[in-house]
């Protein structure tokens, strides 16, 4: 699916020449006159926005991507386009791959822990928090 956002109005298509089924994405990108090193908002195992730029002045090509499924294309065809595209939908991304780092580090954190005191992080010992354990066991008389 291709569109064009054009300083904050969507349109469907897009005037960019299409990418062949047979063709490697960096040949697209260089017979299109794009760079192949794209500003990315997100992250590749999740949801992301690869922004390429034109090397001739004629835009930016943005791939978004959800969840590692369809691609579709979206045209920018200036700097204000770019930005306002930027400001209205990359953080979306942006917060989606740091709520899936955040969730990676601390499944670590916890088999961490769990190797390190033999229960879970939720749980408490003596160990890990006397205080707590203490007071459960007066608590408990």
């Amino acid at each position: 699916m291709r569109f064009t956002y054009t300083r904050g109005s969507w349109s469907d298509g897009c005037v960019l020449a299409d990418w062949n089924d047979d063709e490697d994405f960096e040949k697209y990108l260089q017979r299109l006159n794009f760079n192949n090193l794209p500003m990315e908002f997100g992250e590749q195992d999740t949801s992301q926005i690869q922004i390429y730029e034109s090397e001739n002045n004629e835009g930016f090509l943005a791939h978004v991507c959800l969840n590692g499924g369809r691609i579709y294309e979206v045209y920018l065809p200036d700097f204000p386009s770019l930005m306002m595209f930027i400001k209205d939908h990359a953080a979306a991304f942006s917060v989606n791959s740091v709520n899936y780092f955040h969730k990676e580090m601390l499944n670590i954190i916890e088999k961490f822990f769990q190797s390190e005191h033999g229960h879970n992080a939720y749980e408490v010992c003596h160990r890990c928090d006397p205080v707590e354990w203490n007071r459960r066991i007066s608590k408990s008389k």
